[in-house]
């Protein structure tokens, strides 16, 4: 890629184009679930509960898969027995369709030394006081990229609670990617507020967080418990230190401490 004349400065425009190119693959599909459009014709829902509620055969829903008993996605919009969405996100998933499901998605194009996250937005259905609680589990599927492959690495998981008062986004950094093995993201139903099944655990805007190499913390990304840095969606790098080294002192599998709420 080197000609005469080429500067160091260019030469090193050049590598970061390159590198950020290498990355645009990387990506986590209908996050939102604005796919299928509820109302629309097509693809036909496995069954519709209100106007802008519908169940939908998880291979209508791009990106997503359920363990839901019925291979259910059950998806809301707006307005939905007076249930707004959260700004920029019409439609939601509910975790709970016929049964406490887990939605999961394989990311697949994510390169080593990419320093990473994810993002999403969490809310209770069924009470004011009792909060739906779910798991988030990113793992690493391992140089097979095969989830059960043998080398598959737990990067985080935590429970997240919350009421139906209002919607809760949480931001999960990951600092520094050491491979580029794929990560499976599960977001599973562990209770609900309603005390039914098949009532509870919003979620939408589940996004990939992914930019050009930079300064953060290294998560290793096998063995180990992963040195997490959670951060709240405008809050600067001082605060995110302190929180990491209280996560840093608790069990991967401690509850999430509170979002920012978005009523």
């Amino acid at each position: 890629m080197y000609s005469a004349g080429m500067n160091s400065r260019n030469i090193l425009l050049v590598s970061m184009l390159q590198f950020g190119a290498s990355n645009v693959s990387a990506s986590l599909i209908n996050g939102s679930f604005d796919l299928p459009l509820i109302g629309s014709s097509r693809p036909v829902p496995y069954h519709v509960f209100y106007p802008n509620i519908a169940a939908y055969n998880q291979r209508d829903v791009p990106g997503w898969i359920t363990t839901d008993v019925n291979g259910a996605i059950e998806i809301w919009r707006d307005g939905a027995l007076g249930v707004n969405a959260f700004a920029g996100s019409p439609q939601w998933a509910e975790i709970n369709a016929y049964s406490a499901g887990t939605l999961s998605q394989t990311v697949t194009g994510l390169a080593a030394g990419t320093q990473y996250g994810f993002s999403f937005v969490h809310r209770g259905r069924g009470s004011s006081t009792i909060a739906d609680v779910m798991r988030a589990t990113f793992t690493d599927l391992g140089a097979n990229g095969v989830v059960g492959g043998g080398d598959d690495n737990v990067i985080y998981t935590a429970l997240f609670s919350d009421t139906n008062v209002a919607w809760r986004e949480y931001q999960l950094n990951f600092g520094i990617k050491a491979n580029s093995n794929p990560i499976l993201t599960q977001f599973a139903a562990v209770s609900t507020g309603s005390g039914n099944v098949s009532i509870g655990n919003f979620i939408t805007g589940i996004q990939l967080n992914n930019g050009i190499a930079g300064s953060g913390p290294q998560v290793p990304e096998s063995g180990g418990l992963p040195l997490v840095a959670i951060s709240f969606c405008g809050l600067g790098w001082a605060i995110r230190r302190r929180q990491l080294a209280r996560i840093n002192r608790k069990a991967r599998t401690t509850p999430h401490p509170a979002g920012r709420s978005i009523a």
